[in-house]
């Protein structure tokens, strides 16, 4: 997660990252980056496996004074955990 977040806030190119993204996630991401923002942390993570190949995330992402809630789904790919879905609520 945080290596997708790092792409969000611009201190990681997109293309190190599409390699753990499903392509609707690459495209949720790439929507959001948001290049030159500092600060932005991951908070209170929370999985859920849904099942043996899925997983579902929440949590928070802060940057600066503004908390915005996370969640996104991983799934089990030919051996890989990628994330399939990823959103970032207002």
């Amino acid at each position: 997660m945080r290596v997708v977040v790092e792409a969000v806030d611009g201190r990681r190119p997109l293309g190190q990252v599409r390699a753990v993204l499903t392509g609707s996630a690459a495209r949720e991401v790439g929507r959001l980056l948001s290049p030159g923002t500092s600060g932005t942390a991951v908070g209170g993570l929370r999985m859920c496996r849904v099942s043996e190949r899925v997983a579902e995330i929440a949590g928070t992402l802060r940057r600066g004074a503004r908390v915005r809630a996370l969640a996104a789904r991983a799934e089990l790919v030919e051996g890989r955990w990628l994330l399939s879905r990823f959103h970032l609520l207002p």
